[in-house]
């Protein structure tokens, strides 16, 4: 019996307080209704805050120059006009939840905006200092002029332009809310959902105010300007791209070191060239390109890809110097550098010897020099110096399949080294 009867006083309590609280909220709204207007601006005001809290980062298109997320706008203005004492009125309640329709709002878009979608408005907040605030969800697309010259490793600024549209500076001027977020003007974090798969928040760069001339009588109109700053993760596109643009260079590069006698260097180039060329159609749909910038990756996997042609070419070449037939020395030039000792050591060359073999011939104790044994002797004879011209020859275009893959190599991982951007992250 207690117990219910103790349910029943806490039930009328709360009822009661439930109707008062309703009585105070019908007071509040006439007091609204005989104050302001929704469709005025009150003009007591002059100024009005603006801050913007990051939710979400959506999607970042570098092709298009654009970028999606979710933000909360809120925008807060003091009329002093609504204030009152908890004390004294509206039974020490100190801040009432407004529907829009009774409160004036003020005219603010994102200037920089190529689609927008925005959430049904929340109520407004009225505190007892006469503080009016408001918070507006949405979702937008803003443009963001992407700079991928450093792409995987690149870093975007990306900016929201908030904006008087038909307010001037005449009216009023959008400000920071010490009071309420702190001297430091820069995006609020606190609300932010996760991280996205690709890129990375950084740390929010601080927000200015500027002032732009509308085009109605070249007035002025006050513009809060908030730079997001976001990271690419590299780590898919140095599995994805990178690894395999070095593995097919790798091969590239060993092709040198392989014999020329084995006659394996033309298929190998080849096909190493083919696997770079089809690596270069996935980079091609991967990659991303803006208006105005370019990816120096792509100069290095173009680099790499020439690097790659000159390789077939100088191992067709090499190969139709080692397996030709030849009737006489290389130009002296080539003879003496082949000669040259500290060549030889330096590129690991077989030794020649210094002059051709000596052909004599024996008369034969009747005079005849045309017999058998004669003709025989000479085809010997010339068989050995062919030989010993072949051999020149074939250390020739071994010293040259040597010397130009030394310098090639060079040349291409020094390129990469200046094109590449942060390559100490490869090997992260």
């Amino acid at each position: 019996m207690d117990s219910l009867f103790f349910t029943f006083i806490v039930f009328s309590l709360g009822f009661n307080y439930v109707l008062m609280h309703k009585n105070y909220e019908k007071q509040f709204i006439s007091l609204l209704n005989n104050t302001i207007s929704r469709l005025h601006k009150p003009l007591s005001i002059n100024k009005v805050s603006i801050f913007a809290e990051f939710l979400q980062l959506i999607n970042v298109d570098e092709k298009h120059g654009t970028f999606t997320l979710s933000i909360a706008i809120e925008t807060s203005y003091c009329l002093p006009e609504l204030s009152w004492n908890p004390e004294e009125v509206f039974g020490g309640i100190e801040k009432f939840f407004v529907e829009p329709e009774y409160v004036w709002q003020p005219d603010i878009i994102v200037l920089n905006t190529v689609y927008v979608k925005y959430y049904p408005i929340q109520n407004f907040v009225v505190f007892s200092s006469g503080i009016v605030l408001q918070k507006s969800p949405l979702t937008l697309t803003a443009t963001c002029k992407a700079n991928v010259e450093n792409f995987p490793y690149d870093e975007q600024l990306c900016t929201i332009e908030i904006s008087q549209y038909i307010s001037t500076i005449d009216n009023y001027q959008l400000t920071w809310n010490d009071s309420l977020h702190g001297s430091r003007l820069e995006m609020g974090m606190n609300s932010y959902r996760g991280s996205h798969e690709e890129w990375m928040l950084l740390t929010p760069i601080p927000a200015r105010v500027s002032m732009r001339n509308g085009s109605f009588e070249n007035k002025s109109h006050s513009t809060m300007i908030f730079t997001i700053s976001i990271q690419r993760l590299p780590h898919f596109y140095i599995q994805i791209l990178i690894i395999p643009a070095m593995l097919t260079m790798s091969l590239a590069i060993l092709n040198g070191l392989l014999p020329v006698e084995s006659g394996e260097k033309v298929g190998l180039a080849i096909s190493t060239f083919l696997a770079h060329t089809l690596n270069l159609l996935v980079v091609g749909e991967i990659i991303p390109f803006s208006g105005e910038t370019r990816p120096r990756l792509f100069i290095v996997f173009n680099v790499i890809l020439f690097y790659m042609a000159l390789s077939v070419v100088k191992a067709i070449f090499v190969s139709i110097i080692y397996l030709g037939r030849y009737d006489r020395l290389p130009p002296h030039v080539f003879v003496r550098l082949l000669r040259c000792r500290a060549i030889q050591v330096l590129f690991q060359l077989p030794y020649l010897s210094d002059a051709p073999i000596v052909i004599t011939m024996n008369s034969s104790a009747d005079g005849e020099e045309n017999n058998l044994e004669t003709k025989i002797e000479h085809l010997v004879h010339d068989i050995k110096n062919r030989d010993y011209y072949q051999n020149y020859w074939r250390v020739l275009a071994i010293f040259i399949d040597r010397v130009t893959t030394f310098f090639f190599t060079v040349e291409i991982l020094l390129i990469i080294y200046l094109q590449v951007p942060k390559v100490n992250y490869l090997l992260v």
